[in-house]
């Protein structure tokens, strides 16, 4: 009898062994591992990365071998498709993108009275969203976006606008940024004003509901004061965190909203630091101490957080807030976005 007790127990804790090992597999089944993502980030010069190694779009063709840079400003990857947005910097500033590295003008070439440079970008099946901005002498600047290449011109050029993102839901077309230093956002070309800030950073729309990210300064006149985190869900304002704070881009994740960006501290000598941060609901996470840090994008893929950014003279990226350096050609190197696809 003691046996058969003896035995029957040792087959009940196999099968619970046998089911724990199952659920396990199954966890890990449901888990893509690291080698069926693929990490880009972009660089500020004509650099990016795709998995940790550097790579390099072309200059414009009737610029090469002179004294004029590039520098990409967003990325943004559709399937195949890999684009980039910046500006040339020769006689003044072009806004212009590569596709497939392919550089394309968007823009007549600066010169002394005109210049353009391209920020943000969002791409939908065939269609090609970048939003930027134009300056003619004697004006302010004007907020604009090119859906294929064709121009739309959001301001008038009497009151200083810029723009910081694109998107495209259905039929409507969404832009941010500010005009005459209050944040804004486009929707089909009609501007809406957006409560207590000064600045709407990126755009996110989310199981039908709008979602904007900006800053809004306390006192507009202090240097280096304190601002509010605000993220406008559906117009309506919901303050994140006030301080030294400076935010770079937001992901949205199941239910969780995601922030990076930079608050400023002082240091022994008086002067502010920039630390890298990221909040997750408000919860503040400190990425870096004491080295002067930035961020530049946050993503999210399958509960892991990905942030990109700079610390010290090196481009990095935080994983679950462990520092990864990303090679680089030359002294000094910095990022601009982050963006996880899955293969």
């Amino acid at each position: 009898m003691k046996n058969l007790t003896k035995l029957t127990f040792a087959i009940f804790a196999f099968m619970l062994l046998f089911i724990a090992c199952s659920k396990d597999d199954d966890d890990g089944k449901n888990k893509p591992s690291s080698a069926e993502i693929d990490i880009y980030i972009s660089g500020n010069g004509r650099n990016y990365w795709k998995n940790g190694q550097e790579f390099f779009v072309p200059h414009m063709p009737q610029y090469q071998g002179d004294n004029s840079t590039s520098a990409i400003m967003n990325m943004f990857v559709n399937g195949n498709d890999v684009h980039f947005v910046g500006v040339l910097s020769a006689v003044s500033w072009t806004a212009i993108y590569w596709k497939n590295n392919n550089p394309i003008r968007l823009e007549e070439y600066g010169n002394n009275s005109f210049q353009s440079r391209a920020e943000g970008i969002y791409a939908k099946g065939n269609d090609l969203y970048v939003c930027g901005w134009s300056y003619l002498q004697g004006e302010k600047r004007r907020a604009k976006y090119w859906k294929n290449g064709i121009a739309t011109v959001l301001t008038d050029g009497t009151k200083e606008a810029w723009v910081t993102s694109i998107l495209a839901e259905g039929d409507d077309v969404y832009v941010t940024g500010y005009e005459d230093y209050k944040a804004v956002y486009w929707k089909n070309n009609v501007k809406h004003e957006l409560p207590e800030g000064n600045n709407a950073e990126q755009i996110i729309i989310h199981n039908g509901d709008v979602y904007i990210l900006g800053l809004g300064y306390v006192d507009i006149n202090a240097n280096n004061g304190p601002k509010k985190i605000i993220v406008w869900k559906n117009g309506v304002a919901n303050i994140v965190d006030e301080g030294r704070y400076n935010v770079t881009g937001m992901f949205i994740d199941n239910n969780d909203i995601y922030i990076s960006g930079e608050e400023s501290t002082n240091s022994n000598s008086n002067n502010y630091v920039r630390s890298a941060i990221y909040w997750k609901n408000g919860q503040k996470t400190v990425l870096t101490t004491n080295t002067e840090a930035r961020t530049s994008g946050i993503a999210v893929n399958n509960e892991d957080v990905y942030v990109s950014g700079t610390e010290g003279d090196k481009p990095v990226y935080w994983k679950n807030r462990e520092r990864v350096d990303l090679n680089f050609t030359g002294d000094y190197a910095s990022t601009t976005a982050i963006q996880i696809v899955n293969k």
